[in-house]
């Protein structure tokens, strides 16, 4: 009868043990899965506030392109009130650029998903704001500098 209920104390501490090892292993992996989600949401946040710091360099050297041109004493007065106009749509651009990337850098893994959402919108309405401009400029000189076909 000892000898009995000493192998069975033994196989229920060895299925103890089983389990506990089971579990710590579990663990182990869920803790692996979380620091590799952590990584690569650090790793697409830091991305996104490359591209986004990118565009507002972009945009900050158009508004100095800008206000050389603006400088130009023998610009007409639609000249200059179109380059003006352009001005204030670059300087939209800025502050929209700054806006979202204060959101970025305060962007959780909760609020990922609209934030990045954003940033995107963001730059690509940039991005096509820049490729308007540039249409404009090929209309008026008759050129393609872009060289997309028009």
């Amino acid at each position: 009868m000892k000898t009995m209920n000493m192998g069975i104390a033994g196989l229920v501490a060895a299925a103890l043990a089983f389990t506990a090892c089971s579990n710590q292993a579990e663990a182990d992996r869920m803790e692996q899965k979380v620091d590799n989600l952590a990584a690569e949401f650090e790793a697409n946040k830091h991305a996104a506030v490359d591209d986004l710091r990118e565009l507002r360099d972009r945009l900050a050297d158009h508004l100095e392109t800008i206000d050389t041109k603006l400088e130009d004493a023998k610009l007409s007065v639609e000249e200059r009130t179109a380059w003006e106009t352009r001005r204030t749509e670059a300087a939209a651009h800025v502050a929209r650029v700054d806006a979202e990337m204060g959101r970025l850098e305060r962007a959780t893994a909760n609020t990922w998903e609209d934030v990045k959402q954003g940033v995107s919108n963001t730059a690509n309405d940039v991005g096509d704001w820049f490729t308007k401009q540039a249409e404009k400029i090929d209309r008026k000189t008759d050129a393609d500098h872009d060289k997309d076909g028009h």
